[in-house]
């Protein structure tokens, strides 16, 4: 028994742990992977400051800069289409911590239900509705509390953008246990 807890023990300690944000390769993680909620949210601050900083990884990536009807979101043409929860779209936007696929004519409560999502804001011309994917809290040495790391798959409408859907996902970084 006591030789079995060794092994165990010596396993976990050789195990690798979480790969830390600073491992990160923005240049090898697909926008499928990001809109649906597959990257670890402690490496969205990374790749939203490579994406738009001056290394410019959006050019890199071949995404347009399209100019948007919303000051606080900024939209990108990709060069070859993605899918997100079944459907394609070639317009991707950021938005706070969020990715999201601009979706044409796609219903907001269709791609929901789709994703096992409820309106938590349900009139006429609203339309927000959120499913946590993932959750992880982690204390933090170096400031000394806990932080908690998010992945939220969101479906949206936004009123200056009537007849689109926004699809994706939340990376979201958290002070404490929430």
């Amino acid at each position: 028994m006591m030789r079995g807890a060794a092994i165990l023990f010596a396993a976990l300690i050789a195990a690798p742990a979480a790969a830390p944000a600073a491992t990160f390769d923005p240049v090898g993680v697909s926008v499928e992977d990001i809109l649906a909620c597959r990257m670890d949210a402690r490496h969205y601050n990374g790749l939203i400051s490579w994406l738009t900083g001056p290394d410019n990884g959006a050019a890199k990536r071949k995404w347009t800069r399209v100019e948007g009807r919303d000051p606080t979101v900024v939209e990108y043409r990709l060069p070859t289409p993605a899918n997100i929860l079944g459907h394609t779209t070639d317009r991707i936007a950021l938005a706070g911590t969020a990715v999201l696929a601009i979706l044409p004519d796609v219903a907001p409560a269709s791609i929901a239900g789709e994703a096992g999502i409820q309106n938590t804001t349900p009139t006429a011309d609203r339309f927000l509705g959120e499913r946590v994917i993932d959750r992880q809290v982690e204390r933090d040495a170096d400031l000394g509390m806990d932080m908690t790391y998010k992945r939220v798959l969101i479906v949206t409408v936004l009123t200056r953008y009537p007849g689109m859907t926004f699809a994706g996902c939340s990376y979201r970084t958290e002070e404490g246990q929430r």
